[in-house]
């Protein structure tokens, strides 16, 4: 996804909430947002799947709150036979990028828009580099899990139906978090519910967040 992607969740909000989006760089130039300093009120922190861990430190260092939406803290199973299984899915994934990255990427849409009949568009342009190298992440599974710890509150919300990452996998994420975090979930929601159940995504959002809130990334 692009910086786009949050374009739906944040219409939602009222006009006292600042909102701001960090772009990878799958599909126009990259950018990272921050807080700014001068803003008074909670900071939250809204990530995406794999931005959970591309987020900046300074930035995760500044939040009062993180909310993880369709996320995970290691991306393949604990089973055995399960964690196989995904490895070689994505091993082919990655075979088949370098050749054809937007039949991998189309493929990837249908699954994470599922189970929503409406699909994304693969865009015009995109950069090989970035998108195969996070490709590569998935595959390694070495996340740093640390960092997440120390943020004082941490909401988790997860699509039932997510076809990229499981529910079990988040569920796994809230007992690992579970000092500092809360779980919500999705009835019939996929992995990019953000965009296709955004009301019911905001309605949870909003009843975690204080009206003292007025700044998030």
């Amino acid at each position: 996804m692009d910086a786009t992607f949050w374009n739906p969740l944040f219409e939602l909000f009222d006009a006292g909430f600042s909102a701001k989006a960090s772009d990878r760089g799958y599909f126009s130039d990259s950018k990272s947002e921050t807080f700014d300093p001068d803003k008074p009120g909670k900071k939250v922190v809204l990530t995406h799947s794999l931005g959970l861990h591309w987020c900046d430190d300074d930035v995760l260092n500044q939040a009062d709150h993180l909310i993880i939406l369709g996320g995970f803290l290691n991306f393949h199973p604990a089973d055995k036979k399960e964690n196989r299984k995904s490895r070689l899915i994505l091993r082919e994934m990655l075979s088949q990028f370098v050749e054809s990255p937007e039949k991998v990427l189309q493929q990837f849409y249908e699954n994470a828009s599922s189970p929503s009949e409406n699909t994304l568009s693969i865009p015009e342009e995109l950069n090989h580099d970035i998108l195969l190298g996070d490709l590569t992440l998935f595959m390694e599974d070495h996340f740093r899990q640390q960092r997440l710890f120390e943020v004082p509150d941490v909401t988790i919300i997860h699509g039932s139906k997510d076809r990229i990452v499981s529910h079990h996998q988040a569920r796994e994420m809230y007992h690992a978090l579970r000092y500092s975090s809360q779980y919500f979930e999705l009835k019939n929601a996929g992995h990019l519910f953000p965009i296709y159940s955004k009301k019911a995504c905001f309605n949870f959002i909003k009843s975690v967040l204080s009206s003292e809130v007025n700044e998030a990334i």
